[in-house]
């Protein structure tokens, strides 16, 4: 069976436990905390009063608790942001680096295989279904794309088990998978540097706009409203390998202002799957259809992809 079961060892998990932990959560976060359930997980982000991301994350409920997944690095800075105003309601943070971790699944058969474990196997994306001390995810992907959360070593234990599953510690195709969606999640690196109008989190489900106030609610709804972005995030193809250093210019124009890549995957065979990357570039460029290239790579070629919608 075509199925690839990766280890999803670059997440932390933030739990947010109390009596006001979901009405507390909707008054600071991006997403809104009423549409949540036992069936429903939330993409989201902390912003700063700037309107600024300072961390994203997929949350769900797990009882009366609320579970935040983050990226490697994320966990203290969003406990340290919510801390400050968590004094005048009924919530505890803590990190979660025992109990929970979580496995991806990447392939066109998860379904079918799934479905033996979870005969409510989530068709739409951010759906959940639960079970014994574990919630199956359905991830936004261009094949079939799950995450399996544990919610103590001894679920994982197991469901590896009986599953026999080889996991693979490698995170490149999960990654890919992630860039080729449009996905960027805010690691340290990128923490409070980027609008989320950069990064198309006002029109990818991250950013409710419906849902009333959160931190940086204002700064972020004027800048939605206002009208269209000068810069946004785009999906672009490679004729050349991508490394860390990389920006994006107009070829052949040594004045235009780089482009930041802020994720990349570079292919092993081009012949049948290019090397990706995802940009902030100028809108009004991408419309002109202007050539864009590699700052390290001159010759190179880069190709703008439709995102999906």
């Amino acid at each position: 069976m075509n199925i690839t079961a990766i280890n999803l060892n670059h997440y932390q998990f933030v739990r947010v436990s109390g009596s006001d932990a979901s009405a507390f959560l909707q008054g600071q976060i991006s997403c809104n905390m009423n549409l949540l359930s036992s069936q429903q997980s939330l993409t989201g982000a902390l912003c700063n009063l700037k309107g600024r991301v300072i961390a994203d994350f997929r949350v769900l409920k797990h009882g009366d608790d609320c579970l935040l997944q983050t990226v490697a690095g994320m966990a203290t800075p969003i406990i340290d942001t919510l801390a400050k105003y968590a004094v005048f309601s009924k919530v505890e943070l803590s990190l979660e680096d025992q109990q929970l971790s979580a496995i991806g699944f990447i392939g066109e058969n998860c379904p079918d295989f799934l479905t033996t474990i979870f005969p409510n196997c989530p068709i739409d994306e951010n759906q959940l279904a639960p079970a014994s001390d574990m919630s199956l995810i359905k991830i936004a992907a261009s094949t079939g794309r799950f995450e399996l959360w544990f919610h103590s070593t001894g679920a994982r234990e197991n469901f590896l088990g009986e599953a026999e599953l080889l996991l693979d510690d490698n995170l490149d195709d999960w990654n890919r998978e992630a860039i080729g969606a449009g996905v960027v999640h805010i690691n340290p690196g990128l923490s409070e540097e980027y609008t989320p109008q950069l990064l198309n989190y006002d029109i990818s489900g991250v950013i409710d706009f419906k849902k009333g106030c959160y931190t940086g609610q204002e700064v972020i709804a004027r800048m939605y409203y206002r009208g269209k972005p000068k810069q946004r995030l785009f999906l672009a193809s490679s004729s050349h390998a991508i490394s860390a250093h990389s920006k994006i210019v107009i070829a052949g124009d040594k004045e235009s202002k780089p482009g930041e890549v802020l994720g990349f995957s570079n292919s092993q065979d081009l012949a049948h799957a290019p090397h990706l990357l995802l940009a902030v570039l100028s809108t009004s460029a991408v419309e002109d259809q202007v050539q864009f290239s590699l700052s390290d790579q001159p010759d190179s070629v880069l190709e703008i992809q439709q995102l999906p919608d």
